[in-house]
């Protein structure tokens, strides 16, 4: 939790005024020990269900970030099969017809090539500033 102060002081010769600002700002899913005992004057479990929601929502969040990560790992495994699949394709090819095999291979290592670069390319341009954040393919 943070806190900040500012005082400002008008003087017009008769009368002196004088205002305080606070500003509180805090973080997370947890409300602050003051408000969780506001809750607990309210009704006694509230603060038991106020932890078991943050907890639950905590969870939640682990098992999303899990399952995206299976998911990555699925596509990256699906995605190395195509692409060896296509390589042998072209030697398969490549047995019958020289050129055509080799124009199937050399057109899936272009491929390949582009989808690294351009994975570099628009993590480099985010990078940059006023980079745009949508654009969110890796």
């Amino acid at each position: 939790m943070r806190e900040a102060f500012a005082v400002a002081e008008a003087d017009d010769g008769k009368s002196v005024v004088r205002s305080l600002l606070l500003q509180v700002w805090r973080s997370g899913p947890l409300p602050t020990p003051e408000e969780m005992a506001g809750y607990r004057n309210v009704s006694a479990d509230f603060p038991d269900r106020i932890m078991r929601m943050a907890e639950s929502a905590i969870e939640a969040e682990r098992e999303d970030r899990r399952a995206f990560r299976a998911q990555e790992a699925r596509a990256s495994n699906n995605a190395l099969a195509a692409v060896l699949a296509l390589i042998a394709t072209g030697g398969f090819i490549a047995f019958f017809d020289p050129v055509a095999g080799a124009g199937v291979i050399t057109a899936t290592v272009i491929g390949l090539a582009g989808v690294f670069l351009g994975r570099k390319w628009i993590e480099n341009r985010k990078a940059l500033p006023g980079g745009s954040e949508s654009d969110d393919h890796k």
